[in-house]
Formats: C-alpha cells, sequence, structure tokens
C-alpha cells in the first residue's frame, strides 16, 4: 500500500493547525498537555538597526523531558514584522516569518525536511510555560510596557507564537501519522493559549 510521504503530510496538517478555531481548540478537554518544560534561561533585549527601526527579541531555552535542549527565538520590529524558530540541540527545526502588509498578512513557514526527533520530544515543544516567558520578554520594550511599539511587538510575536505551534505540530505529523491528531491538538492548544497570554498583555 503506497504511504503519504512524511513533507506532504506536514504542507497537509500544517493549513489544519494555522486555522483550527483558537477558543474551541483552548477549550478541548480531551488534550492532556505535557510535562511542562524546565526553564533553564530567557533574555530578551532590543536594539536599533541603521534604518532607524527598533527591534526586539526574546528567547527562551528549556529541557524536554527526553533530556533534548530546545530554544524559542522570537525577533519582531517597529512595524509589526517579525521572524520566530524553533531551535533543538541547536539546529533549527522551524522557522516562521510574520508581515502584516504582506498578502492576508501571510505567515510564511519552514519545517526542517529529515526530522529525527521522537515523536515523545516534538510534542512538548510547543509550552505554555515557554510562551509565558515569551511574551514577558517582548511585552517591555525600552521598559515601558506595553507602548505603541510594545503593542505592535506583541502582536507580531502573537501570530509567530501560533505559527510557532502549527508547524511544530506539522513536525510532529511528518514523524507519526498515527500519532498526528494529537499532534494537531496538541499544536492547536498550546498556540491557542499563547494567543491568549499574549492578548492579556496590553489591552
Amino acid at each position: 500500500m503506497a504511504t503519504t510521504p512524511k513533507p506532504l503530510i506536514a504542507a497537509l496538517a500544517l493549513p489544519l493547525l494555522l486555522f483550527a478555531p483558537p477558543r474551541a481548540a483552548a477549550e478541548d478537554t480531551t488534550f492532556q498537555a505535557p510535562p511542562a518544560a524546565k526553564i533553564l534561561e530567557a533574555a530578551a533585549d532590543e536594539y536599533v538597526q541603521s534604518n532607524g527601526l527598533h527591534v526586539r527579541w526574546s528567547a527562551v531555552t528549556y529541557e524536554l523531558s527526553t533530556g533534548h535542549q530546545a530554544e524559542v527565538f522570537v525577533e519582531v520590529d517597529g512595524l509589526g514584522r517579525g521572524d520566530g524558530y524553533i531551535f533543538v540541540e541547536s539546529e533549527i527545526l522551524v522557522h516562521v516569518s510574520h508581515d502584516p502588509d504582506a498578502r492576508d498578512g501571510t505567515i510564511t513557514t519552514w519545517i526542517a525536511p529529515d526530522i529525527t526527533l521522537p515523536e515523545a520530544a516534538l510534542l512538548e515543544l510547543p509550552q505554555v510555560n515557554v510562551a509565558e516567558e515569551l511574551f514577558a520578554g517582548i511585552a517591555d520594550p525600552r521598559a515601558t510596557k506595553c507602548s505603541n511599539f510594545g503593542k505592535k511587538a506583541v502582536k507580531a510575536a502573537k501570530y509567530i507564537w501560533i505559527g510557532l505551534s502549527a508547524a511544530a505540530g506539522a513536525a510532529c505529523c511528518a514523524v507519526t501519522t498515527a500519532g498526528c491528531p494529537l499532534c494537531v491538538g496538541g499544536a492547536t492548544v498550546v498556540g491557542a493559549v499563547g494567543a491568549d497570554i499574549a492578548n492579556d498583555y496590553c489591552e
């Protein structure tokens, strides 16, 4: 019997994750959250580009129950554009870009083609406590919480977090088709909860 190529599985899963209704997903009681990640380090800072644009970044390094070390890195500028990455053992697993001026504010996503991580590790990549640390770093630019720049930064980071969660879920689906519904459910829930955390800032 023919099997679906793993990159195609990830490609098929990603739209389902990105466009799943967040509220319904967040209220899904069938999803069992993975063990909370052990936060190893959280850092954030900002710099000014040569064109005068401020850029804010936030990074969270954490340990999975499998022993793997992961890092989420998000960087956004004063125009609300940004990039996000998930690294595992210093290797890029997924990359997400967001540009509010692009058509439909499209998020573009890259997923590593050759994924060797176990399903358990992939299920734990998007984590609620990681999102909390990430947004705490993004939300306080120039020591002025929720300044005009801060609001744009948090909004961009929210969409990037949803994209990263979706991409991690799609990567999980590429590793195990049998567990794909669990990957989709987990990534959608954590993405939605992370978005809610972002929405709590700057209201």
